[in-house]
């Protein structure tokens, strides 16, 4: 999973806890000690599924830095905004409660609405508020327990791969 634990840090912000994982890794392409390919399935406390994937084996022209997002209301679809850089963009696609679902799949050319946040490289700031917690003597903002989550859900995600079988997060 390697860097794909930024994946599931922003996901367990959006939909909760994982309660467990379902993972497969290789090395596809390179001779890592770490693999450059990854696939995770997500299954959330509250119910919600998410798939993570992770592939450092696909020329950067070919990798799209995609986060989807889709839920009983509508989606939201994210290219080039995971990453070091204060760049790009994010469409909402909202329908609201009087919609059901479309068996006859037919669907309208609708652009979506522009999510226009500021910009910013959220490495950097995260490196910025965890100086300032230093110089101003208090706890950052985002404390050594979501860290240590993360790093569960990864060791999850690396004894499923190992295992073959449905892990849970403890």
């Amino acid at each position: 999973m390697d860097m794909g634990g930024h994946c599931l840090d922003l996901l367990e912000m959006f939909f909760g806890k994982v309660a467990k994982v379902s993972c497969l890794i290789g090395n596809t392409i390179h001779s890592y000690r770490s693999e450059d390919s990854a696939v995770a399935t997500l299954f959330f406390e509250k119910g919600a599924l998410a798939t993570v994937d992770t592939f450092f084996c696909i020329p950067d022209a070919g990798s799209k830095n995609v986060l989807e997002l889709y839920g009983s209301q509508g989606a939201i679809l994210a290219q080039g905004t995971i990453g070091q850089g204060p760049a790009g963009k994010m469409v909402a696609f909202l329908e609201g409660d009087d919609r059901a679902y479309d068996a006859q799949q037919a669907r309208a050319a609708d652009q979506g609405v522009a999510i226009e946040p500021e910009p910013v490289n959220t490495y950097q700031a995260e490196v910025e508020e965890f100086g300032q917690a230093v110089l101003e003597d208090r706890q950052p903002k985002i404390g050594g327990d979501l860290g240590l989550r993360s790093q569960k859900i990864l060791a999850a995600c690396y004894e499923s791969a190992r295992s073959g079988q449905v892990v849970a997060v403890t």
